[in-house]
């Protein structure tokens, strides 16, 4: 009730319970003390203990109101760890807001929280050989190597004009940086910059 307090302009409201009898009952309970300000209300049953029961129900959700002008809030206040856990993991791939309520009383501001999510890289768009040199940079990563915009061109026989290009995009959606090269003698070689996987670069590219 605080999350849905402090968001204004709701036109949709979704409401996931078990099928647990208590946990149905208080969703249609917020379902009807919401009723008059919100459009829409939905509830949907999730499992109790399916993690991907859960993120396969929300996609769901997405998948049927999905828009160019559509934003998404998830909160996870309530239900189990591997429900919010779930929920969590969900709201990444959907680009939605996080929001926890705190058990106490105050201003409503400072009571909900939004929890600050990594931002959501949409890698559908990007060309095989874009992917191809990010699963590159994985592989020499766990390889114990450091690749460099010249390891890129050499390795896809392509010029450093155009693997500069593909690595740009990397950089530019946080999935890369560029770092220092340390030579094998232990010092900087300015010639060269060390490309190295972020925690999401690395997330992302084992997903590929």
């Amino acid at each position: 009730m605080k999350v849905v307090s402090k968001l204004s302009g709701i036109d949709s409201l979704y409401l996931l319970h078990t099928t647990h009898e208590e946990s149905q009952r208080t969703a249609e309970g917020i379902r009807d003390t919401l009723s008059c300000m919100i459009p829409s209300i939905s509830l949907r049953i999730i499992p109790f203990s399916d993690f991907m029961g859960i993120v396969t129900t929300i996609y769901s959700i997405f998948e049927g109101t999905k828009g160019r002008d559509v934003e998404y809030s998830v909160n996870i206040t309530a239900g189990t760890n591997l429900m919010a856990a779930a929920t969590c993991y969900s709201a990444y791939y959907i680009r939605a807001k996080i929001y926890y309520s705190l058990n106490g009383d105050g201003p409503i501001d400072r009571q909900v929280i939004e929890i600050t999510a990594p931002k959501t890289v949409d890698v559908s768009g990007y060309r095989d050989l874009t992917k191809e040199i990010l699963r590159y940079i994985l592989r020499c990563r766990d390889d114990g190597a450091v690749a460099t915009g010249s390891d890129v061109a050499q390795q896809f026989g392509i010029n450093k004009q155009k693997a500069g290009y593909h690595i740009r995009i990397l950089v530019n959606d946080g999935l890369l940086k560029k770092s220092e090269y340390i030579g094998s003698d232990g010092k900087v070689d300015g010639r060269r910059c060390a490309l190295v996987l972020t925690s999401q670069g690395v997330m992302i590219a084992n997903t590929l």
